[in-house]
């Protein structure tokens, strides 16, 4: 006999349904890969957008790949590490931010692009979760 709260003796509904709620709320939020994509295109064109585009993509095979190899065992084992690490991640983005902030107002469109929007699209979307 099944549990109240529950569908066929399984995981309870509450969770579930809470599940789907937070999904559902935070599917339609751009991530980082969208805003680069967009921040290239307003800036540089549609050529360094579908460059971007091309980057971020192209970073989303060694994950599974990584991942199918044995890489999340390996993170249990360093789990500790693996917490430093994301706490130089909250941390790192307040340098860039503080020294805009500090830096005079500059016309994006007048500015060069950094180099081909591969290269800056592919480490940030294969560090990213």
């Amino acid at each position: 006999m099944a549990r109240a709260g529950t569908r066929n003796g399984g995981m309870p509904l509450h969770p579930c349904a809470a599940f789907v709620v937070a999904g559902a709320a935070l599917s339609p939020i751009p991530g980082p890969n969208v805003a680069l994509i967009v921040a290239n295109s307003l800036a540089h064109g549609p050529r360094y957008s579908l460059l971007t585009v091309a980057g971020t993509t192209s970073a989303m095979v060694p994950r599974p790949a990584l991942t199918i190899m044995g890489m999340a065992t390996l993170l249990v084992g360093v789990a500790d590490w693996f917490q430093a690490l994301r706490w130089i991640g909250v941390a790192y983005p307040l340098y860039p931010g503080i020294g805009a902030t500090r830096a005079p107002a500059q016309d994006p469109t007048a500015t060069d692009p950094q180099g081909p929007s591969v290269r800056a699209a592919f480490p940030r979307d294969f560090s990213s979760p």
